[in-house]
């Protein structure tokens, strides 16, 4: 038993690479056999900026150890990886490499990936323990440096943080904020604080720092990432929205039991599928409001309770998934799903587990696929 919950721990925290085809069909937790007594209780993502522009990173891992039985596979994990460190290494190595590959692609800035290390460790915490994991490596040119200005975000722009996860960015002494988008929690005076469930939208997160010795303006010291419209730079993305330049990149899935997911949200979606618009916005939304902004006159009225669905974009995630099923019989392709909704398999997988525990759906194989299927399924076919 101590065996097979440390090698599943091991595979937890060495995945950090877009999902394989044939693990997406399957939920995060299914794909790497994590036994749900092993649950992190918390994911911290941080970022140390560098006035050059790179960062220190660190992946933090903790778990309650809160009987023999986890404090012992933990044990296991410690000796495990102070016996291979280089074989945890290396496969980190390997998989951060692709992602800032990615992000180098997408921001046309030459990236490195430096100093991987890994590092285990148990902290008393009142009667109980706490198992940490932590990753630690440095992130070349990971911010854009114009001057003395650092402008930290265009690598991150599409992070979804779970409700388990928090991401902290924080910048070296002698230099203040000039712009912090959206907010978030300012533990101290030189790092910031965001704490999931968030996902975050276009030019999002943006944190911009210069010398607090000068002033900060925009017009000759901070580096602009949005358009005069307030809209995601033209610089990569030729007027798209700059989650384009990502196709296929920057997914980082660290995989945590039980839900604790940071996902990377990638492109695959149309452009209205971007931050909710206003109420009188006609050019975003879904497939809701893209039916009724269908400018065909003969097509013909919408019926009466399409007339009285909420617009896809005011519907929670769990809300769209159960919307589309509906609109299917009752049950779908999990596939499907996120070919419909724009969404990514990680991203789906994530909700989909979340609805199978609150018994919102129910999930079943046929051969490779995953099938999801609402309760009433069959009372939805009479």
């Amino acid at each position: 038993m101590h065996r097979r919950v440390a090698c599943c721990i091991v595979g937890l925290l060495v995945v950090a690479s877009v999902v394989a085809p044939a693990a997406a069909a399957t939920t995060p937790d299914e794909a790497i056999g994590m036994p749900e007594e092993f649950d992190p209780d918390s994911v911290s993502l941080s970022a140390a900026l560098q006035a050059d522009g790179d960062a220190d990173w660190q992946f933090t891992y903790r778990m309650r150890l809160t009987n023999e039985n986890e404090t012992a596979a933990f044990e296991e994990l410690q000796d495990d990886v102070q016996a291979n460190t280089s074989t945890y290494v290396d496969r980190f190595r390997s998989r951060i490499t692709e992602t800032v590959a990615s992000a180098e692609s997408a921001t046309g800035r030459n990236m490195s990936v430096g100093n991987v290390s890994v590092s285990t460790r148990v902290n008393s915490l009142n009667e109980d323990s706490l198992g940490v994991v932590t990753y630690s490596f440095e992130w070349g040119s990971f911010a854009a440096v114009e001057g003395d200005t650092v402008a930290a975000g265009d690598a991150l722009e599409g992070f979804y943080l779970d409700n388990e996860t928090s991401l902290t960015v924080s910048w070296p002494d002698g230099y203040e904020a000039a712009e912090i988008d959206p907010e978030g929690e300012r533990p101290r005076e030189d790092a910031v604080v965001w704490s999931g469930p968030l996902e975050f939208g276009a030019g999002q997160p943006s944190v911009v720092v210069a010398p607090s010795d000068e002033e900060t303006t925009t017009e000759d010291n901070t580096v602009d990432l949005t358009d005069t419209e307030g809209g995601p730079s033209d610089a990569n993305s030729g007027g798209a929205p700059s989650l384009a330049t990502l196709a296929g990149g920057l997914l980082v899935v660290l995989a945590v039991a039980g839900g604790g997911w940071l996902y990377w949200s990638r492109n695959g979606r149309d452009e209205g599928d971007g931050p909710v618009p206003t109420p009188g916005d006609t050019g975003g939304g879904g497939a809701a409001a893209a039916a009724a902004d269908d400018g065909d006159e003969d097509a013909g009225e919408p019926s009466e309770s399409e007339q009285n669905e909420p617009p896809a974009e005011l519907l929670s995630n769990e809300e769209r998934v159960e919307r589309f099923l509906e609109s299917q019989g009752g049950r779908a392709k999990q596939q499907a799903v996120v070919e419909e909704l724009g969404w990514t398999e990680a991203k789906t997988s994530q909700v989909v587990k979340q609805m199978r525990e609150d018994d919102q759906l129910e999930s079943f194989r046929i051969g490779r696929e995953n099938v999801l299927k609402l309760p009433d399924a069959d009372d939805l076919d009479e």
